[in-house]
């Protein structure tokens, strides 16, 4: 015995969905506005409540939020774009405040000495 002779198996069916191209942006400005409209109507009609709150989803609000990073972390991004772009000086005195907040920073005394052999020595 199979198992299509104990239960058929039924074909999936996926929702037909269409997406109309959006042209411009106050057309995608004026549907949201009318399905907006929509559902406060609806809702009034049912009596659930005053208004309609539209939740913002998770991924948004974070990326809405501040980072505020560490001071040893900003002088270190800095001083990483200023050697990738050969303003070794400036880096250097970038790695010097590091160095001087945490003497033993390793990726800081690594990019230090990348600005001492791009400069040369």
């Amino acid at each position: 015995m199979t198992l299509h002779e104990i239960k058929p198996v039924a074909t999936l069916r996926t929702p037909v969905v269409e997406i109309a191209p959006v042209t411009r942006e106050s057309d995608l400005n004026a549907e949201l506005d009318s399905k907006v409209s929509e559902l406060r109507r609806r809702m009034a009609e049912e009596g659930r409540g005053e208004g309609l709150r539209i939740k913002l989803a998770d991924q948004s609000v974070a990326d809405l939020s501040l980072v505020i990073e560490s001071e040893e972390e900003g002088l270190l991004q800095d001083a990483r774009v200023n050697v990738a772009s050969g303003s070794y000086d400036l880096a250097l005195e970038l790695l010097d405040e590091l160095l001087e907040l945490v003497p033993r920073h390793q990726e800081g005394r690594y990019l230090t000495a990348c600005c001492h052999y791009g400069r040369g020595g």
